[in-house]
């Protein structure tokens, strides 16, 4: 069998590895038009984050985090950006909380008030071409998927609130001056972005957070 008049294939598994060869290229040459001719992600860093407690009398309070998410379309594709999933990680000590989004509130929080109004509900969502969407989220813990791993912790992301400000005076004893939160946006047409968040800690927090249930802190930005 002659291929192209370039060279000859006399063998069936020949045959056979060559159409895996030219699949692989094709598919790989699929991936590279993906990568530059498709939609373009880009997390738009948030100027502040509220560490929030998230929890009332009725039910457990757990530490969670709220800031602004945006999520800019940045490319000349027409296919349109699809967000599947936020969410906002940050670690003290040995311990690393994963939280996913919750809800948009209304409003934030305002005139002494512990707790974000009315709470609407989130879920995936679409950025059209030169277009940004933007957000107030609160990130709130969700039990872990373990599947069969019986050492795995379900509750692992659950921090307490009071636990929470033990760890930030912990961190801050042993000399620690910053927090850094990670925030990310996952896709299914687009690798996952991310962008930090690097909060400065003080003594103050820790009063704030015990008294008023939060804390809103301007950020110093890191690139990822």
């Amino acid at each position: 069998m002659n291929f192209l008049g370039l060279f000859e294939i006399e063998r069936k598994t020949d045959v056979l590895a060559l159409t895996a060869f030219l699949l692989s290229a094709l598919s790989a040459f699929y991936q590279f038009g993906i990568l530059v001719f498709g939609p373009k992600a880009t997390l738009i860093p948030p100027a502040a984050v509220t560490l929030y407690r998230f929890g009332g009398e009725k039910v457990p309070a757990y530490a969670s985090v709220a800031t602004s998410m945006s999520v800019a379309h940045t490319s000349n594709a027409t296919e349109p950006l699809l967000v599947k999933m936020e969410t906002a990680t940050f670690a003290l000590g040995k311990k690393t909380i994963n939280l996913m989004w919750h809800g948009q509130p209304e409003s934030p929080i305002a005139d002494g008030e512990t707790k974000f109004g009315k709470m609407n509900a989130i879920g995936p969502f679409i950025v059209d071409t030169k277009k940004i969407q933007s957000s107030l989220v609160v990130f709130a813990p969700q039990s872990k998927e373990c599947g069969t791993d019986k050492t795995c912790d379900v509750n692992e992301n659950f921090l307490s609130w009071n636990a929470f400000i033990d760890l930030l005076r912990d961190a801050m004893q042993k000399g620690e001056t910053q927090l850094t939160v990670q925030f990310a946006a996952e896709f299914t047409n687009h690798r996952t972005v991310s962008v930090s968040c690097v909060i400065p800690l003080h003594p103050n927090q820790l009063h704030l957070l015990a008294t008023d249930n939060y804390v809103t802190e301007r950020c110093a930005l890191e690139p990822s």
